[in-house]
């Protein structure tokens, strides 16, 4: 329920906000939560990586927290079970930043490599 409470803020103050079903795009499941997608569809995004003609599978909802992980610049987590989503999510995002950092290191060392050796030339 956290999630839906933070989409209704950000839409209540303005703020953009998409959200990543762990289901196929179609009917809004749990379907009390229709008027916020319709909302968020306004001024963001919903999103899905299950084609339309897949089933609804509850180990659906802990997988989508790789594209939730991937597509999130910031993750606050405000509420967490000991073994819940949410810690599977955040462990998820501290991975890709941990990687994109050593990326990041590797090419910046690649470009200070060839300044180097440019300058010498």
């Amino acid at each position: 329920m956290i999630d839906i409470e933070a989409h209704r803020n950000a839409l209540q103050i303005g703020l953009p906000t998409s959200a990543v079903m762990g289901f196929p795009i179609g009917p809004i499941y749990p379907a009390v939560h229709k008027k916020t997608a319709q909302s968020i569809m306004e001024t963001g995004c919903v999103i899905s990586e299950y084609l339309a003609e897949s089933k609804m599978r509850s180990c659906n909802f802990p997988a989508r927290n790789r594209s939730i992980a991937s597509l999130s610049d910031l993750l606050m987590v405000v509420e967490a079970a000991e073994k819940g989503g949410a810690l599977i999510l955040l462990k998820l995002h501290l991975t890709i930043i941990k990687m994109s950092l050593q990326c990041l290191e590797i090419c910046n060392l690649r470009i200070a490599k060839t300044v180097i050796c440019s300058s010498k030339e």
